[in-house]
């Protein structure tokens, strides 16, 4: 096994790996980061990327309302102000909105925080008091459970919900995935440069027998 190892990723094979900087392993013709390996689904167009009951989405569809959103959170005069290296929250359900926020967050180069959707309020807070999020994207069920934190926060980040299911929401710093304009696809995402050392999430543990670890 380990001389085959060797032979796929070996100089010039199809696995072909190097040894960066920092003294780590990575694919030498591979993304070297999340961001990158999210531009490459633009080439795909009108392949479908997810399929739901209530219609599908392309990969170029994806793609535009991924860097619309990416664009918005750097944006400091129409979006939400925050820098590459800021925690973005993503606290739903299994939505298509996930799988967007998620990659706009790399996209914009800042650390994706996907948060237990079976979480209590107190497992929640406790891992917003640890990532310091600069966004929350949210459904209405996570809304309900990030409130009593979000009351109490001294410096409240922004919200973003989507799928509010009857649990209208409003707030200072709060807005309605449903009220943004939608994705144009002949606007890429931010022009920011992300390196291979940088965070691209936090994963926490479920955190049955403690705290969540993340």
């Amino acid at each position: 096994m380990d001389s085959l190892d060797a032979l796929l990723t070996a100089p010039g094979a199809p696995f072909a790996v190097e040894r960066g900087a920092d003294g780590r392993l990575a694919y030498a013709e591979g993304p070297r980061t999340l961001r990158e390996f999210a531009e490459t689904t633009w080439a795909y167009g009108d392949t479908p990327f997810l399929i739901t009951q209530d219609g599908r989405l392309t990969y170029g569809e994806f793609f535009a309302a991924a860097s619309a959103l990416a664009r918005r959170f750097l944006d400091p005069v129409d979006g939400y102000g925050l820098r590459p290296g800021d925690r973005a929250v993503v606290a739903l359900r299994n939505h298509p909105e996930w799988q967007i926020a998620f990659w706009a967050a790399q996209l914009a180069g800042l650390v994706a925080v996907p948060l237990n959707t079976w979480w209590t309020a107190d497992e929640c807070a406790y891992a917003l008091d640890d990532c310091r999020p600069g966004v929350l994207v949210v459904d209405g069920e996570g809304y309900e459970r990030i409130a009593p934190w979000l009351a109490a926060a001294r410096e409240r980040p922004w919200t973003l919900v989507c799928h509010e299911e009857g649990r209208p929401v409003a707030g200072e710093r709060v807005e309605r995935y449903a009220d943004l304009p939608p994705g144009d696809p002949h606007l890429g995402p931010p022009d920011i440069e992300v390196h291979p050392e940088q965070d691209a999430t936090i994963l926490y543990t479920s955190g049955t027998t403690g705290r969540p670890k993340g």
